[in-house]
């Protein structure tokens, strides 16, 4: 942790004010950084480690298309980062990068606060990095790219202040601390503290032709700490790093003799940590040289190994030169026999094939007859059927035929009987003038007709009509026509 302190940052390792006040300015120094870095930097924040690559890839496709156009890219990030941020998982992926970030931030922290008030000091953590994304996500979604940076050299010198350390305590309870700045001519940055967030000059738009176009703007100046700040030097002057000394200046006489103590032990710290360092070192030179003489031996070693066995492998060559002839003989001679074996069965194998080929070729002149037996059999009953229909067609054409006839023959009899009764109605009329015409002894005492000699009258007429009608044939062609009824002319 040490390590990664700032060159121009003084110890802190003290109980001093000045100690506490760097100490908290390098927490704040801590939690910005690492906010910028896995939030306010990346193009989707959400995205997290794992997806390095891939932020990298949207950030290098959004510099491509500004090269092109402004108001392209605008465009295509507002869609892009909405999709983002409004996806089925998104949520849980904006939570697991905070929890990241968290965890990260609080990591770093742990080794400056109290370890009874770490709870209280990542739920600290956890609303800052809340509040960050929350406000991040809409200045991502503006049209014009706001950034937020931690470098005071890339960008300009009035967008960084300082702290106002002399309104704070202790020096604002002691003016004499002020007289401090005085004992440096230097302003140098040591570490920033918050970072600055800027726009990028408004683009010109055609939803907004009359809007006031500017070269950008500071939202957030940066706050940086700086060499000749109040607390950097009241530390070096306690420390004793700066020449000189005030009349003015009131310092507790406790922190006056802590100071060389603490020096004293940090450099028996040094001592013992450089003298641990140089045993390492010498152990580790040690072991390097003990490990690279075994290496050595065991490849002397190897090869010996090697040459024995090359030479044991050259003996047993020239006893295995003799048997590799005899089994070449052998060889020769079992490679004859088995092409005498070979030819022999390729011959059984061809004239196996041909008499396959031969009663495969016979089987199918043998299915292409029964095929042809079939094809003439299924005409010549389709002929048949045909023909049979053709029959049946002529013999119902015979009884329409002969049903007209009958019907005809129907009519005329109607006609006939419809004649005949008016030819008897006559004779009736007939026979009843000519029985006026008769005696008064053929009449009643009225002057009618008898009923029997009515009914007398009727039935010669009626035989007179069934004399002159004949049957009519009920079956023709073998078929009855009839239909339980009797048919006259």
């Amino acid at each position: 942790m040490l390590a990664e302190l700032p060159v121009g940052l003084p110890s802190m390792l003290n109980d001093s004010e000045a100690s506490a006040i760097l100490r908290q300015a390098y927490v704040q120094h801590t939690i910005s950084k690492y906010l910028c870095y896995r939030i306010f930097q990346p193009f989707l924040f959400s995205l997290g480690k794992r997806y390095d690559k891939a932020d990298s890839l949207f950030q290098a496709m959004s510099n491509r298309l500004r090269e092109k156009s402004t108001r392209k890219e605008a465009v295509w990030r507002h869609y892009t980062l909405l999709a983002g941020y409004t996806t089925c998982n998104a949520k849980k992926n904006q939570q697991a990068a905070a929890a990241a970030a968290i965890e990260e931030i609080a990591s770093y922290v742990k080794p400056f606060a109290d370890p009874s008030k770490m709870d209280i000091v990542t739920s600290g953590i956890t609303r800052i990095v809340k509040y960050a994304i929350e406000t991040w996500r809409y200045a991502r979604m503006e049209r014009e790219i706001i950034t937020a940076s931690m470098s005071a050299e890339d960008t300009d010198a009035g967008w960084w202040t300082a702290h106002d350390y002399a309104a704070k305590p202790p020096y604002s309870a002691d003016s004499a601390l002020v007289y401090l700045q005085a004992l440096t001519d230097t302003k140098d940055v040591v570490i920033p503290l918050i970072p600055v967030f800027h726009r990028e000059g408004t683009l010109p738009s055609l939803h907004r032709p009359t809007a006031a176009l500017d070269d950008g703007r500071v939202f957030s100046k940066g706050v940086v700490l700086y060499s000749d700040c109040l607390p950097v030097l009241h530390r070096k002057y306690e420390l004793g790093e700066l020449k000189g000394a005030l009349s003015e200046l009131k310092v507790e006489s406790a922190e006056r003799e802590a100071a060389p103590a603490a020096e004293t032990r940090m450099a028996e710290e040094k001592k013992v940590v450089k003298f641990e360092a140089e045993k390492l070192a010498m152990e580790r030179q040690e072991a390097e040289t003990k490990a690279e003489g075994e290496r050595l031996a065991k490849a002397a070693e190897d090869t010996k190994k090697a040459a024995e066995s090359a030479r044991a492998e050259a003996e047993a060559d020239n006893a295995s030169i003799k048997s590799a002839k005899a089994e070449a003989a052998k060889v020769e001679a079992e490679a004859a026999r088995i092409a005498t074996e070979a030819v022999e069965t390729e011959k059984a194998r061809i004239a196996a094939e041909r008499k396959a080929f031969e009663e495969a070729e016979a089987a199918g002149i043998a299915a292409e007859a029964a095929e042809a037996a079939d094809v003439v059999a299924e005409e010549t009953a389709r002929a048949e059927a045909n023909a049979e229909k053709e029959r049946l067609s002529l013999e119902e054409a015979q009884v329409e035929t002969e049903k007209a006839r009958i019907a005809t023959a129907e009519n005329a009899a109607r006609v006939v009987a419809a004649e005949l009764e008016r030819e008897a109605q006559e004779e009736l009329a007939r026979a009843i003038a000519d029985n006026d015409a008769m005696s008064p002894q053929a009449q009643d005492d009225d002057g009618r007709v008898t009923e029997e000699e009515a009914a007398a009258i009727e039935a010669a007429i009626e035989s007179a009509v069934y004399e002159r009608m004949m049957p009519v044939p009920s079956v023709i062609g073998g078929v009855d026509i009839s239909e339980g009824e009797d048919y006259y002319y």
